[in-house]
């Protein structure tokens, strides 16, 4: 039997985290999702299907008070938010690794800080593999 629990899916809007958030609610975690709604994922300029149940936050992790807000409730966190596309990688690379590499690493330094334990935590590195073997 697996607990009921809050759950924090960052890109709970992309391909990734929408499939996720779908299980946990099947699941009956309650889950929240905190997403950029980056146009590179959501051309469409419109808001993807979103579970009714599920809390969105449209906001960034690049925002240091954003992510401290957003952890406090969660007893689990499942990071999936990444900047993406490989060509733009390249001619955006601090923007890249900002993102997929030192909002990620800003996840632990804010959890230290938290007052409750936290049950789990899961990290997404795919999207940041290119970057960490340069050159190709």
């Amino acid at each position: 039997m697996i607990n009921k629990m809050n759950s924090l899916v960052t890109g709970g809007a992309g391909f990734i985290g929408l499939f996720l958030c779908e299980r946990l609610h099947s699941l009956g975690h309650s889950v929240s999702i905190l997403d950029s709604f980056d146009p590179q994922v959501h051309a469409s300029g419109r808001l993807c299907y979103i579970p009714p149940e599920t809390e969105f936050q449209l906001n960034h992790i690049r925002d240091r008070d954003v992510w401290a807000r957003a952890i406090q409730d969660a007893a689990v966190i499942v990071h999936c938010a990444a900047a993406v596309g490989v060509a733009q990688s390249l001619y955006r690379a601090h923007h890249f690794v900002d993102v997929n590499v030192g909002r990620t690493a800003l996840l632990p330094e804010l959890l230290a800080n938290r007052e409750e334990p936290l049950s789990k935590v899961l990290l997404f590195r795919c999207f940041v593999d290119h970057l960490l073997h340069w050159p190709p």
